[in-house]
């Protein structure tokens, strides 16, 4: 016996933007977007703020380590 397996959606999903829209098409969808950002800020605001806040602290943690990583101590003249 076969079992059918699910569809399954992908990790991704392209997005393409027409090159056809009028310029008013085109502000309709921009104000959606930008509404729609305004709607997940509100929502979203302080865990935003602190997944922001997180990979901030990431990138400069990253940063550091590969400074001292350049910088080997070990090899100083003193």
């Amino acid at each position: 016996m076969t079992t059918k397996s699910k569809p399954t959606l992908p990790l991704t999903i392209p997005l393409q933007i027409p090159t056809w829209w009028t310029p008013r098409e085109a502000l309709a969808v921009f104000e959606m977007i930008d509404d729609l950002r305004s709607i997940i800020w509100k929502c979203y605001q302080v865990q935003l703020l602190t997944e922001y806040r997180d990979l901030l602290k990431e990138a400069a943690a990253r940063s550091e380590r590969a400074r001292r990583e350049e910088l080997d101590l070990d090899d100083l003249p003193f």
